[in-house]
């Protein structure tokens, strides 16, 4: 018994045997790739958002600490965008087209439409409306601008596709509104064939299959 201790720790702990150390094997490189590859293309969304993203996509079982892993050790973000203007820059050289606050009100007198403003300090009291304006702003008006009422139903039309066709929830366990609603599953895509559907102007990417 002593003997077999022995080679068990000499196998273990040895630097010229190189033993393989226990345990799992962790995820394949395509699954990495993946990983990182939807970070690279979406860089806002976490961890949870990729890993559910990337379950719904390839029918996988993955936790949000694997996705953490991964991009800590393979994902570096690059400097390419650097050399673009701020966005102080670019409000200031498009402030004459831009809606103000005041031209907003003077359409909504316009089209006789009564302004209702919440409680202010107190999101709770309109839950559902402040969720769905934060994920609006923080998502995608944050990096968008829209130029005119149309331009506005345009886009937020784009948003709305995306955001119940493709976009997974948390809240809804990982799936998306319309497969909560009962619209049938997409095809699961396979990690070593698949392809990147753009959203809203190729500001959203999500894997598909091929």
């Amino acid at each position: 018994h002593k003997a077999l201790v022995n080679r068990k720790y000499q196998l273990l702990f040895s630097s010229s045997t190189r033993p393989c150390k226990p345990g799992p094997k962790g995820p394949s490189p395509e699954l990495i790739a993946a990983i990182v590859e939807m970070k690279r293309r979406n860089p806002r969304i976490g961890y949870m958002r990729i890993a559910q993203q990337i379950s719904y996509a390839f029918g996988l079982d993955i936790d949000k600490d694997v996705v953490r892993r991964v991009l800590a050790k393979h994902y570096h973000p690059g400097d390419s965008d650097t050399d673009c203007p701020s966005w102080l820059t670019f409000i200031g050289n498009a402030k004459d087209s831009l809606w103000s606050f005041h031209r907003w009100l003077a359409n909504l007198r316009v089209l006789d439409i009564d302004e209702i403003k919440p409680v202010p300090n107190i999101p709770a009291s309109h839950p559902f409306v402040e969720r769905l304006i934060g994920t609006l702003r923080r998502e995608y008006f944050d990096r968008v601008f829209f130029w005119n009422a149309l331009d506005l139903e345009r886009k937020l039309t784009k948003f709305k596709v995306y955001f119940n066709g493709h976009r997974v929830h948390r809240a809804l366990d990982g799936v998306t509104p319309s497969r909560r609603a009962g619209e049938p599953a997409p095809a699961l895509a396979a990690l070593d064939q698949y392809a990147w559907q753009q959203h809203c102007r190729g500001l959203f990417h999500t894997p598909i299959a091929t």
